[in-house]
């Protein structure tokens, strides 16, 4: 088995997001009392709530998350309803819906190890991710209750790697059924990552129509010899795959079968939303119009001012003064930044200003590194579009994040961009993985290749590196581990060390309890 070793990381983390998940109080849970009213709800009652019915109501808010998409509440019940066969515990029940989040993130550890493997070369790099990502101590924190953001993040996760896997090794039914099933979920999960569902679009079609044109199928390479056969020189499984030329007419195809996938498992909630609230497919306005009327007065929509009620831009609003709508005395990007690695509770419990200013350092010197990657000859058409599409989705997550904030709801609150973790993480652990790289080269002459001989990856058994289709970032097999990994563990190490002390300064005093 390939990567045999991939299931350590996330199987050690779900324990140690399963054990929180047993001691966080609810009060310290953002929101998790109003999203886990759904389950409860579809517990008690056998069907799926109105918005406005006011079993799920906030009394202070005057409206529900019956009006948003709920995927994660909804799974949850299947795990309360599991637990009941055993026991009706209150704390129990409770507990069994936080498991959502707890297997989402795991599950997102995962699918990160193995994104790493497509990208990275070094063979520490991929751990490298999934330790960045598993234990950055906010993730670890969503892990552990009920919200939308952990369950967001594993179907980002998810629809990153389908783009790895169609962009590399060719759009296959499988690789088109993955996609669409990660944007069905994501369309269950948050507004804030719908991004990737617009950007995708874009992946499917630069990726398939480039493969059509230079007859790609499976990895294989059409002009692999000039003439549009394969060498002998490749090994015999690859050349078992035909050479197939994709027409327009299966590419087309290959979308309609990701958007069959994508609606069906996702569609059904905008079509319920759609008959139920006059044709509002998102619930927002229906939402709006049943606080307006439900409400306490300070929390009307039409009395709760946002920053652009007070002609405050969104420059004005991330880096000046607050105190005009916001007593809390800290800057937008200040508050969010730091509630983005470690900030718990309803941003109650933070750690020191040197915690944060590591983390950043980490993060930077990474993002700093990462044009070494691209120090080379040419940069494959894979590539470009694969840094595009995670570039934009992060754009486009911070763009939502500083809008909500600005036009509806002020709200300083990294969890609400996470939907750029993975898309950052990969631009941070790329650039370690360049370095790491660049040192392991110094003072190695390049091997000399026979003429006639091709580059075939000893561990990418069916691929083969082309200009226009290859996704891994250096363009090259991965490497045997070399003194330059040394850098990628001492980074690891870090990391693991800034969750310790998190556990120890802020969790286990300050964050654990009875569930309820």
């Amino acid at each position: 088995m390939r990567h045999k070793h991939d299931f350590v990381l996330p199987i050690l983390f779900f324990f140690v997001y399963f054990a929180w998940s047993t001691v966080l109080p609810m009060d310290k849970a953002p929101d998790e009392w109003m999203r886990y009213l759904i389950p409860l709800y579809i517990f008690d009652n056998g069907t799926l709530p109105l918005g406005d019915d006011p079993a799920i109501m906030s009394q202070n808010w005057g409206t529900s998350y019956g009006f948003q998409p709920y995927g994660a509440s909804l799974i949850g019940f299947f795990f309360m309803k599991v637990t009941s066969f055993f026991t009706t515990d209150e704390a129990a029940l409770l507990i069994a819906t936080r498991q959502v989040s707890t297997i989402s993130a795991a599950i997102t550890v995962f699918l990160s190890i193995r994104i790493g493997h497509e990208l990275f070369s070094s063979k520490f790099s991929p751990y490298l991710l999934g330790i960045f990502v598993g234990l950055l101590p906010q993730f670890v924190f969503l892990a552990s209750y009920l919200n939308n953001e952990a369950f967001m993040l594993m179907c980002i996760a998810l629809i990153v790697y389908a783009w790895v896997l169609g962009i590399e090794n060719g759009w296959s039914t499988k690789v088109c059924v993955l996609l669409g099933v990660g944007l069905g979920l994501c369309a269950e999960s948050y507004y804030f990552a719908y991004g990737y569902i617009l950007v995708s679009i874009l992946v499917y079609f630069v990726s398939a129509v480039h493969q059509m044109r230079h007859g790609y199928a499976v990895g294989v390479r059409r002009n692999f010899t000039g003439e549009g056969t394969v060498s002998p020189d490749v090994p015999a499984q690859i050349r078992k795959a035909r050479n197939v030329r994709k027409s327009h007419g299966a590419i087309w195809a290959g979308a309609l079968l990701i958007l069959v996938v994508a609606v069906a498992v996702g569609g059904w909630f905008f079509v319920r939303n759609g008959l139920l609230y006059h044709g509002d497919i998102f619930g927002m306005a229906t939402s709006d119009q049943t606080a307006e009327i439900y409400a306490a007065p300070d929390f009307k929509p039409s009395n709760h001012l946002s920053p652009d009620d007070y002609g405050v831009s969104p420059i004005q609003m991330m880096f000046g003064d607050p105190s005009a709508w916001n007593d809390k005395g800290a800057t937008w990007i200040s508050t969010t930044v730091k509630s983005f690695f470690a900030v718990f509770g309803y941003l109650n419990v933070k750690m020191g200003a040197w915690f944060y200013r590591i983390y950043l350092v980490l993060y930077c010197v990474g993002l700093v590194l990462l044009p070494l990657r691209f120090f080379r000859k040419k940069t494959s058409t894979g590539e470009k579009t694969f840094a595009f599409a995670l570039l934009a989705c992060f754009v486009l997550g911070v763009a939502l994040a500083v809008y909500y904030s600005w036009a509806s709801d002020y709200q300083a609150q990294g969890r609400y961009l996470m939907s750029t973790l993975i898309p950052l993480l990969i631009g941070v652990c790329g650039g370690y993985d360049a370095l790491a790289d660049k040192l392991a080269g110094l003072g190695k002459k390049p091997e000399q290749e026979p003429v006639g001989a091709h580059s075939v990856p000893s561990q990418q058994g069916v691929r083969i590196m082309h200009d226009g289709l290859a996704v891994r970032m250096l363009g090259m097999p991965a490497r045997a581990w070399s003194w330059a990994d040394i850098l990628l563990v001492l980074v690891a190490v870090a990391v693991v060390a800034l969750f310790v002390w998190t556990l120890q300064d802020a969790i286990l005093p300050k964050c654990i309890g009875g569930v309820l």
